[in-house]
């Protein structure tokens, strides 16, 4: 059962007499100040994108949710999102593109597997970050001002990390980090002080779904589509917090005119990520070309000879854990 109510200008939702067989519930782009969803015990998707909202109460009540996306409320000034002040039972949290001063995570949140945290201002995250969010699948933290990844340690089998458009600046400590995640695939660190000048100029997927859905439109000639599913939905919106997937043919002839500096200081990022991490498919929108990278040359000779990286009795190479706690 599906109630829709986007671009209605709510003010106030009105509850009728079959909330608890209601599994979704849309209501985009309204002026909800407020909103109670205690007895709608059923929601498995509740989207409140563009509203007014600082926070959803009854959340608690909702055990079967999947999707909760509260992306852009309008608030007033000095207001800031306090969605982590409920228990939460989601599977996936979007809530990207709203002031977020500081986290305040006063629960744990086992259910949430995907997180969506992008655009919010935020500069830092509590210590016990990994501790409350333990379940993390995916996580996109990118375009904040944060620095240091270490909060996200005691997150076993975090997969996907983005983390684009932040202020992290320390390549050893970041590494010593990520070397823990022994499941990671995906880690996009674009834009950051520590790949700076590594790849060409980049731009969101935003820009990409605008241009796509132009284009459809022009091609259908009628601005009458098909209504997006929930997945669909949540998929477009998802890429806006983006960058690209990044052209390898661009990359290559980026990397052709790199100064000295700048070749050494991405070739070391490269190794450095690529013995840290065993399980690594994906760097900053590319694929990860580990024969390419885990190779041995001047650069892991240097590493070895200054101890940030060693080897095994058995002659494999690591990173030296110690080592990648000093500042680069």
């Amino acid at each position: 059962m599906l109630t829709w109510s986007d671009d209605n200008e709510l003010t106030f939702l009105d509850s009728g007499s079959s909330e608890s067989r209601l599994t979704s519930l849309s209501l985009k782009n309204n002026h909800l100040d407020s909103l109670d969803v205690s007895p709608y015990t059923g929601l498995r998707y509740l989207d409140v994108d563009e509203n007014q909202l600082v926070t959803v109460a009854g959340l608690a009540n909702l055990h079967r949710l999947d999707v909760l996306s509260m992306r852009k409320q309008s608030l007033l000034k000095g207001a800031s999102l306090r969605v982590f002040e409920e228990p939460i039972h989601a599977r996936s949290l979007y809530i990207s593109s709203n002031t977020i001063a500081s986290l305040n995570m006063p629960h744990s949140y086992h259910s949430v597997q995907h997180l969506e945290l992008a655009a919010c201002g935020l500069q830092d995250m509590p210590a016990d970050f990994g501790l409350k969010l333990p379940n993390l699948r995916t996580l996109n933290l990118s375009f904040n001002a944060i620095k240091d990844l270490r909060p996200l340690l005691n997150i076993p089998r975090l997969q996907e990390i983005y983390v684009s458009g932040n202020r992290i600046s320390r390549l050893r400590k970041t590494i010593a980090t990520l070397a823990r995640m022994q499941h990671l695939r995906k880690f996009d660190a674009r834009d950051n002080p520590i790949t700076l000048g590594f790849y060409p100029p980049t731009a969101t997927a935003a820009a990409l779904a605008t241009a796509d859905e132009q284009s459809l439109i022009r091609s259908s000639g009628s601005c009458e589509m098909e209504p997006e599913s929930e997945i669909q939905i949540q998929q477009r919106a998802t890429k806006a917090y983006m960058l690209l997937t990044a052209d390898l043919t661009a990359d290559n002839e980026h990397c052709a005119r790199l100064d000295e500096s700048a070749k050494l200081r991405r070739r070391v990022y490269e190794l450095l990520l690529g013995q840290s991490s065993e399980t690594l498919e994906r760097l900053d929108g590319l694929a990860f070309d580990r024969s390419r990278v885990v190779r041995r040359d001047e650069t892991w000779d240097r590493l070895i000879e200054i101890g940030v990286m060693r080897k095994s009795q058995s002659g494999s190479t690591r990173v030296s854990t110690p080592a990648c706690e000093l500042e680069v």
